[in-house]
């Protein structure tokens, strides 16, 4: 599914997969064209009924271009 909500521009270059008793995370590895291309990558991964958490830290925003980031999803 997260597959199918990446936009042009996000590329993923990685992820990890964790369960605690009922808890499931994903941490997803990636860049992102621009700022606005991972603004628009984060509303669609929260507007997902899949997930009850989207964490993404504004650090992410600190470049303008070309932007590495990392968001852990956290599943219903």
């Amino acid at each position: 599914a997260v597959l199918l909500l990446r936009p042009t521009g996000v590329k993923l270059t990685g992820f990890a997969y964790d369960r605690k008793e009922k808890e499931i995370t994903l941490r997803l590895r990636g860049k992102a064209f621009d700022r606005e291309t991972l603004q628009h990558f984060a509303e669609l991964l929260r507007s997902s009924s899949q997930f009850k958490k989207v964490e993404l830290p504004t650090s992410a925003f600190v470049a303008r271009t070309a932007i590495d980031f990392t968001i852990v999803l956290t599943y219903n």
